[in-house]
């Protein structure tokens, strides 16, 4: 029972406009008062000595005052290149949100693709079993690993640093994974290219003998996994590329010449050192605030508060994964009709006869006896193009035209032969007329049982082997 555990995303609180403004988790506010605060002092210090001419310094002070006109121009152009910058990282902050969506539907859709054509095998239960536990293991430590990239830009490989990170990422079956396994992943340049490469190894080693499907439909899987290493490289780009380093420093130095003229200035259009103070600092903490957002949206892959939650990410894409391997999933179910679902009122009135009516139900009716003349032309030896599905649809068919019946017994026909098991299909089999219940063979129904290979184990063997990712460092030999 414990391998049919999910894991549920938190869902972010609904929050009022004041728990927003007094929140301090992630915020930059703090660190914007601190740096305006010291300004806004020397500006409201600069006002009162000159207000009243202590130790006679208000004529050297008017000396070196600044005009508003100037200082001005001077702000509308920094502002001008702080917004800018701010603007960028917001569309860093979302494009790498975006990036990391897309490289989980990706994996998940190739994933699932592969777990479904396994369906279609011939192989042995015992095979598809295997070869199902080993791509989710290799999908988990595929994603781990590139999470885990992300987290580490500035870490080298195999640093304590880099090993504490791995040890909050959980990844399903990486005791299965051998010791061979985890050197090669301790001496490869890039991890998650030596995984995907190792994924597509073992799909292309079990065509066409395990996967049996058309190629057109495979290359679906094969896609779907190239599009996500695609997207995590565009998410590495993001990572390890920061903005451009002679526009932020450029940027920087202005931010510090701006806070040394603004107490200068306010003093020009203040009367009263409190004012000072005040405008003081709501000048240097707007600009301030707005550069210190551009710095931390800039990289949205950290163990910041306002930055993305790669491991809530990762444990909830797992579960994902395991669910592919629950009963529920494996054992494909079909829909049933029951005797609700259908009617012998009529959901209107009937319609009057007219003549253009009349002639349209002779023409129908013509029609039906044209097809089933040439049904009966047909020679006895063209059934075996016929697949099982069809021979039992017709077989309902052929139930629901039989005088007499009730409505109870078409249902409960059609539930007996829409049944997903190998019971069920035996019972269909033996409840329709004996010419088409000898085409039903037997190998057909020791296929149905055989796309089903012990789920509840495979779920179950799976979370046994489940661990953290830090195994790669730590299960030397």
């Amino acid at each position: 029972m414990a391998a049919t555990v999910q894991y549920h995303r938190p869902r972010v609180p609904d929050q009022t406009c004041w728990a927003l403004a007094f929140r301090s988790g992630g915020s930059v506010l703090p660190n914007a008062a601190k740096i305006a605060f010291p300004c806004a002092c020397i500006g409201g210090l600069i006002k009162l000595v000159a207000h009243n001419n202590i130790w006679g310094l208000k004529k050297m002070l008017n000396e070196w005052e600044i005009e508003s006109a100037g200082f001005t121009s001077f702000s509308a152009l920094l502002g001008f290149l702080v917004i800018f910058r701010t603007s960028q990282a917001y569309s860093r902050y979302w494009s790498g949100c975006q990036l990391v969506q897309q490289v989980n539907g990706s994996f998940y859709d190739a994933v699932s693709s592969i777990i479904a054509f396994t369906k279609m095998s011939k192989a042995t239960a015992e095979e598809i079993a295997s070869f199902r536990r080993s791509i989710i293991c290799s999908f988990s430590l595929l994603t781990a690993l590139c999470y885990h990239d992300l987290l580490t830009t500035d870490c080298e490989p195999g640093s304590e640093e880099s090993i504490e990170v791995m040890e909050k990422f959980d990844v399903i079956g990486i005791h299965a994974f051998t010791d061979a396994h985890f050197r090669a992943l301790r001496n490869a340049p890039c991890r998650p290219s030596l995984v995907f490469h190792w994924i597509q190894s073992m799909i292309v080693e079990k065509i066409p003998g395990l996967l049996n499907v058309p190629p057109p439909i495979l290359g679906r899987a094969f896609q779907e996994l190239a599009e996500g290493l695609v997207k995590y490289e565009d998410c590495i780009k993001v990572a390890f590329v920061p903005f451009p380093f002679q526009y932020t420093q450029a940027t920087t130095w202005l931010m510090f010449l701006h806070w040394f003229m603004a107490p200068l200035t306010v003093g020009t259009f203040t009367y009263r050192p409190s004012l000072a103070f005040v405008f003081t600092f709501v000048l240097v903490f707007t600009y301030w605030a707005l550069f210190l957002i551009a710095e931390e949206l800039e990289n949205p892959f950290g163990e910041d508060d306002g930055d993305l939650d790669l491991w809530d990410m990762q444990r909830h894409l797992n579960s994902r994964f395991r669910m592919l391997l629950a009963p529920s999933t494996l054992q494909a179910g079909r829909l049933k009709l029951n005797t609700a679902s259908v009617t012998t009122s009529p959901v209107s009135p009937p319609m009057p006869v007219t003549s253009e009516r009349a002639a349209s139900q002779t023409r129908m009716g013509l029609m039906a006896k044209s097809g089933q003349h040439l049904a009966a032309t047909v020679p006895a030896s063209s059934t075996n193009f016929v697949t099982p599905e069809r021979q039992v649809a017709r077989v309902e068919a052929g139930l629901l035209s039989q005088p007499g019946q009730t409505l109870a017994k078409v249902a409960t026909s059609e539930s007996m032969t829409a049944s997903a098991s190998a019971g069920s299909l035996r019972k269909a089999v033996a409840a329709v007329p004996q010419p088409l219940a000898a085409s039903l063979s037997a190998p057909h129904v020791a296929n149905a049982t055989a796309q089903t290979p012990g789920p509840i184990a495979n779920a179950a063997m799976a979370l046994q082997l489940s661990g953290k990712l830090s195994t790669v460092y730590h299960a030397r030999t």
